[in-house]
């Protein structure tokens, strides 16, 4: 059978295959359009997420603020940046650092008491203290040497023995080229010029005061003269260091580092230009460059090491905030009015001594120094390395009918070198007496009107003990230790005076007032063992010897060697304030205080200064307002007015009481402690041991228990905490031992940090509903807080 297949036949099936085409055309679109609207869902959500996160991190920093400024007087890991339930960033523990285990399980349990919840978080803060870590910019090549010896010895790598080459590396990385810090020759901190122009007479800086202290700033290289007579004024070679004296007092002439080229002329200060060719470190990461530094031991030395550590110079008094005074600048009356708004219940007279003290202890010359506004007739003056009125004989068994024969007053030398008095002059009442010659070391010089009657125009009847100086005492003297002046017309007076030594210069030097010195039967001296402090008492007479109580000889002796050895020249530390005498005399309460310095304990009750003057002081070269116009032309040597304009901006900044490289007490690791000078390992365990005890007992919830005694467990808030702490310190040491090892830290070290690394990553608020390609985002940044100013000082983003 056939079938025919028409026209509409053929026509229909076309038809169906264009439908069908359409229809699957219609699908393949609407699958598209499908796909991409959920592409473009999902990427929205991503590019949401991104931004969120973004913003969460930024937001992270801002809230890294409010955990940093919470507690400003002391950074630790007490706080709650450090012990924290959101994860807090610290270097990988090494095997000898087993504090820092200690400290990461206190995390852990600290956490898992946590009711919060990860997923709810915007943002995970990790922030790192940099003052916990070796400042590469500061930290000198043996204290480097020492912690990275240390690190790399227990990280395993097995190449402790590149640690003293990679220190000396990184130190002449900051000091480029010429291999001195600064600009080689120049004393370009202008900090140890030479000392001498103070005292040579001569109006060095020609402004019509001679001897005035700005002319210690502008050394002998920039006055004008041809000191080393070569035909060139002001070169090089004049200054400090060829100037053939003993600048610095340690027995040694012109030697390489008596003003110049000290290491302190490096700028590691992020606000200030470099001088000459110094560099920074601006990045851990530059130690890369380094030769023989693979990384392996970059690895291993990069937890513990930074180029960006600040603390601030700031003591607090109440809830108010004050920046330390500069010890080695600040004036008399300053010094004295930090003093006694710190300690108010001490005695005032106290306060001005110990001020006037400090001046006479940092300046150059042996002119003791007078409280400002003190009695004209009895004013409160330091105590220089001079001799000093010590017996005062004013009424004489030899009547006044006769002359009043034999009166004497002493002076004595306690110290280690002769000194000359020729041309001063003692006076007291009426009379007065040109002196001659020198004061032997240990040596006495008595001023009496008649020795042995060879110049007495009218002899006294010969009586035992009766009429002159040799009658009365039968004392010679040798012309070495005991010499003697003779001055006929010196009278003292009989009942009460005031004996005065003066210089050549007409400056007071000593003075020593009496009353009730009538001689009543029996002979009596007025003495005084104590150069320190004007107190005298009524005894025996004793010439040319001191009195039988042989205790205060000693203490006179050894303790005036010590203060000869590192006085007369500026403060290198604020611990040296330990060895300046504190004793006084109070003649309203005929009380004092005699045979004693600074107390390390605190006793408010006590007529004493004690340690807390260390927090209150610093030597740190941030206060630059002593930098002489010298230093500013080195730094702009083509005098352009613009960069002057912006040099001088940037050197008021440095009135922000900011120091750069401290090491803090309360975060540094065990390695961070070990590049301190003369810090011992056992010394570095206790302190890292102590501070991760009581991080341990608050993860435990046993801080209330008698775990550890509390002095152990307490932050230090500030470093004079450190030398009060008896559980740190060898069983054994000396209080001497203690304060030596302290001043030679107390530049390094402190328990405020201002710098801070900071981490903030983001996390999503809740389980995402749909898969998302997005990554948490990290911002890196590093902090300065200022919180005498502005709450940021300085602000850096490392990678984003």
């Amino acid at each position: 059978m056939k079938f025919q297949v028409t026209r509409h036949t053929a026509s229909s099936g076309s038809t169906f295959i264009i439908v069908v085409g359409i229809l699957s055309v219609l699908v393949l679109i609407a699958t598209a359009l499908s796909f991409s609207t959920r592409m473009d869902v999902i990427s929205s959500s991503n590019f949401a997420d991104g931004v969120q996160m973004r913003i969460s991190a930024v937001t992270g920093i801002s809230a890294s603020l409010e955990l940093l400024n919470k507690e400003p007087r002391y950074t630790s890991f007490m706080q709650d940046w450090a012990i924290t339930d959101k994860p807090v960033f610290s270097p990988v523990p090494l095997k000898k650092d087993s504090s820092m285990r200690l400290l990461a399980r206190s995390r852990v349990r600290r956490a898992q008491k946590s009711t919060q919840i990860n997923n709810e978080r915007l943002v995970n803060l990790m922030i790192s203290d940099e003052c916990a870590k070796i400042n590469i910019n500061t930290a000198s090549e043996q204290g480097l040497s020492r912690a990275l010896r240390e690190i790399l010895k227990d990280s395993g790598s097995g190449l402790s023995e590149v640690a003293d080459t990679l220190a000396r590396l990184i130190v002449q990385h900051r000091y480029g080229k010429d291999q001195r810090p600064g600009i080689a020759g120049y004393d370009d901190d202008a900090d140890r010029s030479d000392v001498q122009v103070l005292r040579d007479r001569v109006d060095q800086d020609h402004d019509g005061i001679v001897d005035n202290p700005e002319e210690v700033i502008d050394s002998v290289l920039y006055n004008g003269i041809d000191e080393d007579l070569n035909g060139v004024l002001d070169n090089p070679e004049e200054g400090a260091e060829h100037d053939g004296i003993d600048n610095d007092r340690d027995g040694v002439v012109d030697e390489h580092d008596e003003g110049i080229d000290d290491e302190k002329e490096f700028i590691a200060d992020f606000r200030l230009p470099a001088f000459g060719d110094d560099q920074r470190w601006e990045q851990v990461s530059e130690l890369l460059q380094l030769p023989g530094i693979d990384e392996k031991i970059f690895r291993a030395i990069a937890p513990y090491v930074t180029t960006f550590s600040a603390s601030e110079e700031i003591y607090y008094l109440g809830t108010k905030i004050y920046p330390k005074l500069n010890i080695n600048y600040a004036s008399v009356q300053e010094i004295y009015d930090v003093l006694s708004e710190y300690f108010p219940d001490k005695n005032e007279l106290l306060l001005q001594q110990f001020a006037v003290n400090i001046a006479d202890f940092r300046d150059p010359d042996d002119v003791p120094t007078v409280f400002p506004g003190s009695d004209t007739a009895m004013p409160v003056i330091g105590v220089e390395i001079t001799p000093y009125i010590t017996e005062i004989y004013a009424d004489s068994l030899t009547d006044t009918v006769d002359g009043d024969d034999g009166q004497f007053v002493e002076l004595y030398n306690p110290y280690p070198m002769a000194i000359d008095i020729d041309g001063w002059e003692l006076v007291v009442g009426g009379s007065s007496v040109r002196l001659t010659g020198k004061i032997a070391p240990e040596g006495f010089v008595i001023i009496t009107d008649d020795y042995n009657e060879a110049n007495d125009p009218s002899p006294e009847d010969e009586t035992e003990h009766y009429g002159s100086f040799y009658d009365i005492f039968d004392q010679v003297p040798n012309k070495r230790t005991k010499r003697l002046i003779e001055e006929p017309d010196f009278n003292i007076p009989d009942n009460e005076g005031i004996v005065y030594l003066r210089d050549e210069e007409g400056n007071l030097i000593d003075y020593q007032a009496y009353k009730n010195g009538r001689y009543t039967g029996v002979s009596r001296t007025f003495q005084r063992n104590d150069p320190r402090v004007r107190y005298v008492e009524k005894l025996p007479p004793t010439p040319f010897q001191f009195d039988d109580n042989k205790k205060h000889q000693e203490t006179l002796r050894i303790t005036l060697k010590d203060v000869v050895a590192i006085q007369d020249r500026p403060f290198h530390s604020p611990g040296e304030l330990m060895y300046v005498s504190s004793g006084f005399f109070d003649p309203a309460t005929n009380s004092s205080q005699v045979w004693q310095e600074p107390s390390l304990k605190i006793n408010i009750d006590s007529d004493k200064i004690d340690s807390r003057i260390i927090d209150l002081f610093t030597i740190a070269p941030t206060m630059r307002r002593h930098l002489s116009d010298v230093v500013i032309q080195k730094l702009n040597p083509d005098n352009d007015s613009t960069s002057a304009k912006r040099l001088k901006e940037k050197i008021e900044l440095l009135e922000r009481p900011i120091v750069i490289g401290r090491i803090n007490i309360n975060t540094a690791s065990y390695y961070t402690l070990l590049s301190l000078p003369g810090m011992s390992e056992d010394m570095a365990e206790r302190i890292v041991k102590r501070r991760y005890l009581l991080a341990d007992s608050i993860s435990r919830g046993t801080e209330k228990q008698n775990v550890v005694s509390p002095s152990e467990l307490t932050p230090f808030k500030t470093i004079s905490d450190l030398l009060r702490r008896d559980d740190l310190w060898a069983e054994g040491i000396t209080e001497q031992e203690r304060l030596y090892l302290f001043k030679e830290w107390a530049n390094f070290i402190t328990t405020n940090s201002r710098s801070f690394s900071v981490v903030a990553q983001s996390a999503p608020i809740k389980p995402a509903k749909i898969v998302r390609r997005s990554h948490p985002i990290s911002i890196f940044t590093m902090l300065c807080l200022d919180q005498t100013n502005s709450p940021v000082l300085y602000f850096r983003y490392l990678n984003q």
